[in-house]
């Protein structure tokens, strides 16, 4: 009997009554206890029912009692007191049967069959310490009656079998069945429900696995899950001598595509090319999203296919990527620049195979973009001088290790000197050989450029004001803008701010943009034109022909000036195409009734060439070299 408890005790562990319990358990322990308890004063009544029909008016009393106590039992229940209740039912369920074996048969009395029923109710609904203890008191009536039967203290009557017998019997019977039956269903229908339940944690933790180990946008798994791929593909590439190769993905002019169409649209591009990229690679690489524009392919071959198969795939992509996207009433043409690095050969952790993707995919995009390239060694050391760079900028300004030079922009007609183009110049005490091209890309990553762009300006104004003083009234400065200076901050009130300041006139001052930030910021770029536009500041197009050459930014915008990349004046002497094209670049200057100044003038020759061509202003070695201040003061003097 006490293993059979200890069993049912374990799986009545579920329903044990605690201050930790959760209300759904206790609810439905609840719940059960008072079903038990209906039909047990159902049954009750139906034992004085009879007892009152056949005149035995004491077991009738007893009986009564007993459906007080569990009527009191039921209001307890009714106040959430399991135990106490669950206690006063067992006490009055074990009292009244005890008396009826005493006062009839002894163990031979039917009422004997309910006990299994009250221990089964005392582990299921109270708990298996009251159980024990009631098991123990069952015992010991047992053993009493047998002992004072024994030594004849007292003698049970045994009675033939009768109808009386029968109808007590069998309600005794549907006393204990239903409540076990009551009892087991509820255990049924909650093992249902914790099922349910458990499913939907299941689901809900998949979901969870999901969410932490894909990318919400575009479904594809990320960082997380693509170096647990990574990892697992390494160890058997180690095992079965296989290579993995992380393929970084990044595409190009992103921004641009988000400012131009919306972040909507560049939504919906980033979807598709998360498409493309799952149809063109195959089923034994995994394509990830990192965020952004990141994309990564993790990718295993054999270690002779490694270019064969990494360089077709790359090859398949960059071709692939750049297909024409029809998004909503947009035709938007996206193009890739892919980095490729090889564990082991590279490296063998995820994190550092990762930066040398990264680093071999910015080589990409300097050789061009559209394009992919495998990481070298030579990368590295690159790099390296990158970090070492971007950490010599934070202290750049406070160290006055900048200074501007100045080259003259002449009027091709006389040749008089009529503005000067501000060159920022890097005068470090270790680093060598540093020019703009390098480090002012590099100021722009690092976020320096703003505060370096602010000091050029102020600069560049300070030594035009100088020249007035110094009776070169008519000089003008021109300062190059990066795209940042527009994408951050009010550029506008900090040229305001620099003019009042030196007491310079706006008309003195030309901002160089790029041709390409005219298309990259388009809607701010042209709400802060305005406001430079109404200072007097003239706005200038450096490095033109080289980018999109969208005429209908340059009418819309306000450009008053075009500066006619050097790349295709050097070859007006040997390519017909190039002096057609700067011929019709200086014929649309004029059309648009905006000045034109070719840049990279070096002979002679082709200052009379583009003078003859009605070209208004030329800048180059021809005339002067970019020079310091104090030097430029000089060459003014002298012209």
């Amino acid at each position: 009997m006490l293993i059979i408890l200890k069993k049912l005790q374990q799986i009545s562990s579920l329903f044990s009554v605690s201050s930790f319990e959760s209300e759904p358990i206790l609810q439905f322990r609840l719940e059960m206890f008072k079903r038990i308890i209906f039909v047990c004063i159902a049954c009750i009544a139906l034992f004085n029912f009879y007892f009152l029909y056949v005149g035995k008016y004491l077991t009738f009393a007893v009986l009564c009692i007993a459906l007080v106590a569990y009527f009191a039992c039921y209001y307890l229940a009714k106040l959430k007191s399991v135990k106490m209740g669950s206690a006063l039912f067992l006490a009055a369920s074990t009292g009244f049967t005890c008396f009826f074996m005493w006062r009839n048969e002894g163990l031979f009395d039917e009422a004997i069959i309910a006990f299994p029923g009250f221990l089964i109710f005392a582990v299921m609904i109270s708990s298996f310490t009251l159980a024990r203890w009631l098991l123990v008191f069952i015992i010991v009536n047992v053993l009493a009656i047998g002992l004072v039967n024994e030594y004849g203290i007292y003698t049970h009557p045994t009675n033939a079998s009768d109808l009386d017998s029968a109808i007590v019997l069998s309600i005794m019977l549907i006393m204990v069945s239903a409540s076990a039956y009551v009892a087991f269903v509820s255990i049924h229908r909650l093992l249902n429900n914790l099922s349910a339940e458990n499913e939907k944690v299941k689901k809900s933790q998949r979901e969870i696995f999901r969410l932490q180990n894909h990318d919400p946008l575009t479904g594809l798994p990320n960082r997380i899950l693509a170096q647990q791929i990574f990892e697992e593909r390494l160890k058997i590439g180690n095992r079965e001598g296989f290579e993995t190769s992380l393929l970084f993905i990044d595409l190009d002019n992103f921004k641009t595509i988000n400012d131009t169409y919306g972040h909507a649209t560049g939504d919906e591009l980033l979807k598709a090319i998360a498409q493309r990229l799952q149809n063109s690679i195959r089923d034994t690489d995994t394509a990830c999203r990192f965020g952004g524009d990141e994309f990564v392919v993790v990718a295993m071959h054999e270690r002779n296919e490694r270019f064969d198969h990494e360089s077709a795939l790359a090859e398949k992509l960059v071709k692939g990527l750049s297909e024409t996207i029809s998004i909503e009433h947009a035709q938007v043409s996206p193009t890739v620049s892919i980095g490729i690095s090889v564990a082991p050969t590279d490296a063998t952790s995820f994190e550092e195979l990762y930066k040398k993707a990264d680093l071999a995919m910015y080589a990409a995009k300097e050789s061009g973009r559209n394009a992919y390239q495998y990481y070298s060694t030579e990368m590295q050391s690159n790099s390296a001088r990158y970090l070492k760079i971007a950490q010599a900028l934070r202290n750049a300004l406070s160290n006055n290790e900048f200074e501007l030079h100045y080259q003259s922009t002449q009027r091709l007609s006389d040749g008089k000197v009529m503005s000067a183009e501000a060159l920022l110049r890097w005068h470090h005490p270790s680093i060598k050989d540093m020019y703009p091209d390098e480090f002012i890309p590099i100021a722009e990553r690092s976020g320096r450029i703003q505060e370096i762009g602010a000091w050029v300006l102020s600069e560049a104004v300070k030594t035009c004001k100088s020249w007035h003083q110094n009776g070169f009234e008519d000089m003008s400065i021109a300062v190059n803008v990066s795209a940042i200076q527009f994408h951050r901050g009010n550029f506008a009130e900090l040229v305001k701010t620099v003019l009042e300041e030196n007491k310079l006139d706006g008309k003195y001052l030309t901002l160089e943009l790029t041709e390409s930030l005219l298309f990259d910021i388009k809607n701010k770029f042209s709400d802060t034109v305005s406001k430079l536009v109404k200072m007097g500041v003239k706005i200038a197009v450096d490095d033109f022909g080289t980018g999109y050459s969208n005429l209908g930014y340059l009418h819309k915008n306000d450009i008053s000036i075009l500066k006619i990349d050097r790349s295709f004046i050097s070859k007006i002497h040997e390519s017909s195409h190039d002096l057609a094209l700067v011929e019709s670049m200086i014929q649309m200057s004029k059309s648009l009734d905006m000045a034109i100044i070719a840049e990279g003038i070096e002979t002679e020759e082709s200052r009379d060439k583009l003078r003859n061509m009605a070209c208004h202003y030329g800048q180059g070695y021809l005339w002067n070299k970019p020079m310091n201040a104090a030097r430029f003061a000089d060459f003014l003097k002298g012209n």
